[in-house]
């Protein structure tokens, strides 16, 4: 009962206006509702990204280009989804944009350089090798859109209405 309480708290749309205080006057509710719809936006788009890079690759890609290619789909998914309903940020702002872009692209060299380690260096089959380099990449994202990308919004509850 309790749990099903928080979840339904944690997830809940901004219904009031009244937002409980912690340090740096961010709300932890705030903070874990944020956190939850931004993993659910990342199964989404690691399945994008799974999808077109294992598509790409069975069509005779080489890994690193279909790497590439999947985690821009992937990009692209993730900016509209997290910008409306994570972060709930209306309307387009060429710097949040360009911020954006520039959190995915270490993301993306990131996860690049750690695809080759993993595979090209290590021999790792490319399912691990693509894993753990999403997983670190996750992070990454996550901190650069919440204190830097959306830092404007990241002290709304939900999507924009």
């Amino acid at each position: 009962m309790v749990f099903s309480r928080s979840a339904a708290i944690i997830l809940k749309m901004d219904t009031d206006h009244e937002k409980p205080q912690s340090l740096h006057g961010k709300s932890p509710v705030l903070l874990l509702g944020q956190l939850a719809r931004f993993n659910l936006v990342g199964i989404v788009n690691t399945a994008v990204d799974f999808a077109v890079f294992f598509l790409l690759d069975s069509l005779g890609l080489p890994y690193l280009p279909a790497q590439a290619c999947s985690y821009a789909c992937g990009i692209v998914n993730s900016y509209l989804c997290n910008k409306y309903w994570t972060f709930g940020t209306p309307g387009l702002k060429a710097g949040e944009m360009m911020r954006f872009v520039t959190v995915n692209l270490a993301g993306l060299g990131i996860s690049l350089l750690l695809v080759y380690l993993f595979h090209g260096l290590l021999g790792l089959t490319l399912f691990p090798a693509k894993t753990a380099a999403t997983f670190f990449t996750m992070l990454l994202s996550f901190f650069g859109n919440r204190l830097w990308v959306f830092r404007n919004a990241a002290r709304s509850p939900g999507p924009a209405r």
